[in-house]
């Protein structure tokens, strides 16, 4: 059996599964489950398009403690990690520390831990973190488009109409399949609907891959929950839960159908490639088709409560800074 790896890389379109994987991941011994990092995007992809300039520990931790992401972490940066510039190894062994704070206290005494980051846009940097963290490995999240948009779309962040998840899922999903074809050995695709379906085969399989030891005081099926953030937790509601096989056709009674006709009219051929084929009913005579307040106006005013709630939180983030 392979040796567990120094972190696991979720990424994907976002809705499509990342936090319920990590989740139930978690659950493995010295598995650590933060929440997402996206504070580390911008450093990180400095020192892979020029490794050999170095980043300021001081510059750095300014930028992190102005992050929310940080924040939502919980821990602070020590005076002895301020104290040299970072090369790609350095910011590596930042990151791992900083994981390191995190773990329960029955994971203090592992020589190692093996950090789960679910961030969804892993997968746009899936290069640069394969090459920050050598034995690191990557797992492509791909779920029906029709389910990510029915939980997308009442959210108020993200894009905010079918046409933008259309795009957003696309291109996430170009991404992962270059991955693929760069990086056989260390990425493996998992369909949500198949850990919904047979969670359990599904698990075992991503462990293996993996090289992570079975839980034996534990359900293999028993979900943590504790690394949401409070101001996220709200949107993953079944993060907790075992998976549920309903969840995998639940968008049929949340689209509307003129919005699926638009997701299959604008995916229908990558879509059945993926394994996921068109079914929409065309239009029936009398059927109306979408009114400007359901196609334009609804969104836009999702879009606009989202940014005050936003900025409500970044408000009461600068404050607690001072």
């Amino acid at each position: 059996m392979t040796s567990a790896p120094e972190a696991v890389f979720i990424g994907g379109c976002p809705r499509s599964g990342t936090t319920l994987l990590a989740s139930l991941l978690g659950g493995f011994p010295g598995c650590v489950v933060t929440p997402e990092s996206q504070f580390k995007h911008r450093p990180l992809q400095r020192l892979h398009r020029q490794p050999e300039i170095r980043l300021s520990g001081e510059g750095l931790a300014r930028e992190w403690r102005s992050h929310l992401r940080f924040r939502h972490w919980g821990v602070d940066l020590l005076e002895a990690d301020l104290e040299h510039t970072l090369d790609p190894q350095a910011l590596r062994a930042l990151l791992l520390a900083l994981v390191g704070r995190m773990a329960k206290p029955e994971q203090q005494s592992l020589a190692a831990v093996t950090w789960i980051d679910h961030t969804p846009q892993n997968i746009e940097l899936g290069l640069a973190l394969s090459s920050l963290f050598p034995t690191a490995k990557l797992i492509h999240l791909v779920r029906d488009p029709r389910a990510v948009a029915a939980s997308l779309l009442p959210l108020d962040w993200g894009p905010h109409s079918t046409a933008g998840i259309a795009s957003l899922w696309s291109h996430r999903l170009a991404h992962g399949l270059a991955l693929e074809k760069a990086l056989p050995e260390r990425i493996l695709r998992v369909h949500y609907e198949d850990l919904c379906r047979h969670p359990e085969d599904t698990l075992k399989h991503v462990a293996a891959w993996l090289g992570l030891t079975m839980p034996t005081n534990r359900a293999l099926l028993q979900p943590t929950c504790d690394f949401l953030p409070r101001y996220t937790r709200h949107q993953h509601q079944r993060i907790g839960e075992r998976p549920q096989v309903e969840r995998i056709n639940a968008w049929r009674g949340q689209l509307e159908p003129w919005q699926q006709r638009e997701l299959e009219g604008r995916l229908g051929e990558l879509m059945a490639l993926m394994g996921y084929p068109a079914d929409a009913e065309p239009p029936r005579p009398g059927d109306h088709p979408p009114s400007l307040w359901q196609r334009r106006i609804w969104p836009l005013v999702r879009a606009l409560r989202g940014r005050i709630r936003h900025r409500r939180h970044q408000r009461l983030h600068a404050q607690q800074l001072r």
